[in-house]
Formats: structure tokens, sequence, C-alpha cells
């Protein structure tokens, strides 16, 4: 059979406001070893976010910029304010997934907070679902890697990821990069069973 050619573009969107000083070099080790994990279809985009929502790296799936883009990202004078909202937003505009004879583009957002949107209150939970939402009105993939903390705002987060199940909550930085392998292994799996589902 002919093939059709198959991208799986995933947003990494990392929460970097003042709450998690300290924990940036933990950060971007776990992010770095979700890069090294991705599939040969994978093409990666990083924006951070904090009171704005910044594009690190667009997409690619070559290896040495993302990891360059993850250790450019600053581990001191970080913003308070969590635009959490505003970001999921933002990002929302870098894919459309696609399923048709010319090509499939199933991708995912990853998503990494410790906190609550506490920056422009005219946007609310359901401005992100909107908007991540596709033309049918399915949300698309969305994945939370959750950091277990004061400021942890679970439910907004649960509905975001409510077409995955994807909330998944580390009790402390160590547990990060475990919860990044795992989300990157359900996108693989994911992406694999949609492969052999279109070539039956």
């Amino acid at each position: 059979a002919e093939s059709i050619p198959f991208t799986i573009p995933t947003v990494l969107l990392l929460d970097l406001s003042s709450s998690v000083e300290g924990l940036v070099p933990q950060i971007k080790a776990a992010t770095i070893s979700l890069i090294e994990s991705r599939t040969s279809n994978q093409r990666i985009a990083i924006y951070v976010f904090d009171r704005d929502t910044r594009l690190i790296q667009d997409f690619t799936d070559n290896e040495i910029e993302l990891i360059e883009a993850v250790q450019s990202i600053p581990e001191d004078s970080l913003f308070s304010s969590t635009n959490l909202y505003g970001a999921v937003v933002d990002v929302s505009e870098a894919w459309q997934d696609e399923v048709s004879m010319e090509r499939i583009t199933d991708g995912s957002l990853v998503i990494f907070t410790d906190g609550f949107h506490n920056a422009d209150p005219a946007l609310t939970i359901q401005d992100a679902v909107g908007a991540m939402q596709d033309s049918s009105g399915s949300l698309r993939k969305i994945y939370v890697a959750a950091l277990n903390g004061p400021d942890l705002d679970r439910a907004p987060l649960q509905q975001l990821t409510f077409a995955t199940e994807g909330f998944f909550e580390a009790d402390d930085i160590g547990g990060l990069q475990e919860i990044f392998l795992e989300i990157q292994g359900e996108i693989t799996a994911l992406a694999n069973s949609f492969y052999l589902l279109t070539y039956t």
C-alpha cells in the first residue's frame, strides 16, 4: 500500500513561573529525556510561559536543536505570574489535526505546571478548552505533567485532559522525568495504533 505521510506534532508547554525557581535544571533534564525518546514521525515544538508565552523552539525533529533550546531556558529571575489558560490559547494554533488521503497529522499538547492560572482574570478554563477543540468540537490530545505543591489546582487541568485521561502528577520534582516518559509512551502508542488502523 502507498503510505500516507504521517506526522506527530507535539507541543511542550512548560510553566516557568517563579514557584519553580530552583527546580528548572530538573525540569530541563526531564524535558530532554522526553526529546531523546521521541518517535521517528514526531516533531516537537517548545514553549515556556509565565505571564507571557514564548516560543523557544519551533517544530523540528532535530534532536540537537531541541536540546540546545531546552538548555537555553533561563533558570532564575522568573516572574510570579502564571497565565496558564492564556498559554494554552496561545499555542492552540500551533497545529491542526488532519486525517485525509493526503496526510495524517495527529498532534498532542504536553503541559508542565505546578500552579494555577493567576494572570488574566478574564480568561477561564472554558477559553482554554474551547481553543483546543477541533472543528468537530472534539478536544485535541492534551497531557498534563503536574507537580504537586500548595498552588496546584487539579480540577481545570483534569478538564483539559478529559479526552486522554492524561493528567499525571509527580509528588516531587524527582518524579517528573518518569511522568514525561509515561506521557511520551502514550503519545507513541496512540500514534502506532492510529498507523495500524489506517492501513488495515
